[in-house]
């Protein structure tokens, strides 16, 4: 089954997401941030170089689900939403992909509760013979809460998923994007889903890339 596997460079995208979420020695945090990831900037050469093997095809996905942003270099740690994924077939030759996605405290105490506000676009595109897609949400802000590496630190990027319906309970794929807050890198990694009941959020396990044999 197809699986997104992520880059052997995949440094940056653990420099990006380590800071995404801020500490409360904020200078030095943003010093030391600065000169580890200098080679990864814009104009640097340490870009990931993200792989995709054959998507597994097209399936309704709709429904509830849990879903995870994670950085190639830390998967344990990945962003959490609680995401709503609807698959319209009306027109059969011409289906498309809605997911929204409202972040999750990465706080233990909080028990996933939701926080911030939801990320949000139109409809997109979805293949009909291999389920694939690509929603651009555009500028987003993602509440501080919701980062699990150094909490409190709001972000600000703009992010892509290009992801497949893996199986009728799974959607995955890659992320890319910038971040801007705070401070400015290439963004990328994968995610994950799994479909589950809105009262399963909290104790269900972290998806965070395409399972080998779908979901």
């Amino acid at each position: 089954m197809a699986r997104f596997l992520l880059s052997k460079q995949s440094a940056l995208v653990a420099a990006a997401l380590s800071f995404l979420t801020g500490c409360p020695d904020t200078d030095g945090s943003i010093n030391d941030f600065k000169a580890r990831s200098e080679s990864f900037r814009a104009n640097g050469d340490h870009f990931p170089d993200m792989m995709v093997v054959e998507p597994a095809g097209f399936f309704d996905a709709s429904g509830t689900h849990f879903l995870s942003l994670a950085a190639s270099v830390d998967p344990s740690k990945p962003i959490m939403f609680r995401a709503e994924v609807v698959v319209d077939a009306t027109d059969d030759m011409n289906p498309t992909i809605a997911i929204s996605l409202q972040p999750l405290s990465a706080k233990p105490e909080d028990m996933r509760m939701e926080v911030g506000e939801p990320l949000t676009t139109d409809p997109v595109p979805l293949n009909r013979m291999d389920g694939k897609f690509e929603i651009n949400y555009g500028r987003v802000l993602i509440h501080g809460a919701a980062d699990p590496i150094l909490p409190d630190q709001e972000i600000e990027a703009d992010l892509v998923l290009t992801g497949q319906t893996n199986s009728e309970t799974e959607v995955c794929g890659t992320i890319s994007g910038e971040l801007f807050r705070p401070a400015p890198l290439a963004l990328a990694g994968s995610f994950g889903s799994i479909a589950v009941e809105v009262s399963a959020l909290p104790t269900q396990p972290v998806v965070s890339a395409c399972s080998a044999g779908g979901g």
